[in-house]
């Protein structure tokens, strides 16, 4: 299990409030969507090779074992928080795959018309929609060397805490789960965002949901950032708002973002693509050593999840001098608990309080515990921000019984 947040690990508030007594199960479902092939076909277990479509489905998940739910809010958000149960897949249900992306020579942009396979995926949708107090879908994206199964426990877990309130959904691209294979992991980021946008126009063009949400790490903020460009090329004659009102897309949050630092400026600042969100959020880490690495010796250029006021050239800064919906977090006062310093998503509580909050409300960032420099522009999080964490879950949150 990941980290506790630090929004829940006094358990002075009780995020599972809104959830009715039967819902109250140490099991959950969350749904998938992946460009992964199965590595058995109808097993349930997703490889590293690609498809040429996207599969649909959802994934049980458990929590400890044994279905106790007392114990898992203890040791999940409660006073014995800093002992972490197992999060096991225990079944796979594959619904079948995205007409839009059964593309063929004859139909080269796919059928026109939901099939059977969307309907249902839909309909399971809706119902959890219906059933929840939030109507949004939040979508996670993975980054480098991670399997599929380890992808979507990380969104049960986020699906756990946000009290199993709205829909999260595991976008897993074909990631080759291998240390040595980043230049493998890299061509599929590409390859897998048509898919990703197919998703997205699906989802916007025929559910329910308020607003879709985005939460990436690390190589998969380039999966997002190929998918916010063709978004915003597709409405490149709307307005900021129209467009925006087309995709509905909320909030946004780039985890360690494994991505060029003036392609992160082209994508979303002069291309525009951050009009098309609420509000966009990136952490970055000057002390996270993966991206060190890339930087240094892969890529000889600075990757946005290091960015920080000095890194930032007098462009960077100019541009987001104009936008009141991009904040950027250095949270190196707030270190993540691994030995790379790169999973921030799992392993830095102070990250996964911010997300999940925001994914609550909208509070600025100094109301969720964050201050800056006179005449910065990146945010840190305050010396005493354990309390004034907790002093904005108050907010939203009832106390515990």
């Amino acid at each position: 299990m990941m980290v506790t947040p630090t929004l829940f690990a006094t358990g002075e508030v009780d995020p599972f409030f809104e959830l009715p007594e039967d819902a109250r199960k140490s099991r959950l479902s969350v749904f998938y969507a992946t460009d992964r092939l199965e590595d058995h076909p109808g097993w349930g277990n997703y490889g590293r090779r690609r498809s040429s479509t996207l599969d649909l489905g959802t994934c049980e998940v458990n929590f400890g074992g044994s279905d106790n739910w007392d114990t898992l809010v203890r040791l999940t958000a409660g006073y014995d928080s800093g002992r972490r149960p197992s999060v096991e897949i225990e079944k796979t249900r594959r619904i079948g795959d995205l007409y839009t992306t059964r593309r063929t020579a004859e139909e080269p942009t796919g059928p026109a018309e939901p099939d059977s396979t969307a309907k249902e995926f839909l309909r399971q949708i809706e119902a959890a929609l219906e059933a929840s107090s939030q109507r949004e879908i939040t979508i996670y994206i993975h980054g480098f060397k991670n399997g599929f199964h380890e992808a979507v426990k990380t969104t049960a877990e986020y699906a756990h805490y946000a009290g199993n309130q709205g829909v999260f959904l595991c976008y897993s691209w074909p990631s080759y789960n291998s240390l040595w294979e980043y230049s493998h992991d890299r061509e599929s980021a590409r390859f897998t965002g048509t898919h990703l946008r197919q998703l997205v126009e699906f989802l916007a063009e025929h559910s329910s949901a308020t607003k879709i949400n985005f939460f990436c790490h690390s190589t998969g903020s380039q999966v997002f950032g190929t998918l916010m460009r063709e978004l915003r090329l597709l409405t490149h004659g709307l307005a900021p708002e129209a467009a925006h009102q087309r995709y509905r897309i909320g909030q946004t949050f780039l985890i360690a973002p494994d991505i060029d630092l003036a392609v992160a400026r082209e994508r979303f600042l002069e291309e525009g693509a951050v009009d098309l969100c609420d509000h966009l959020t990136i952490y970055t880490s000057d002390s996270d050593f993966a991206l060190y690495y890339a930087s240094r010796y892969l890529y000889r250029e600075p990757r946005l999840g290091m960015a920080e006021d000095d890194v930032l050239t007098e462009e960077d800064a100019a541009w987001l001098k104009t936008l009141d919906n991009v904040t950027v977090i250095d949270i190196d006062r707030r270190p993540t608990q691994t030995l790379i310093g790169h999973t921030h998503q799992r392993y830095n509580p102070a990250v996964s309080s911010d997300i999940l909050l925001m994914l609550r409300r909208e509070f600025t960032p100094a109301e969720r515990g964050l201050q800056r420099a006179e005449g910065g522009l990146v945010w840190r999080f305050a010396d005493d921000y354990d309390d004034r964490i907790r002093a904005a879950a108050r907010q939203v949150y009832p106390a515990r019984d």
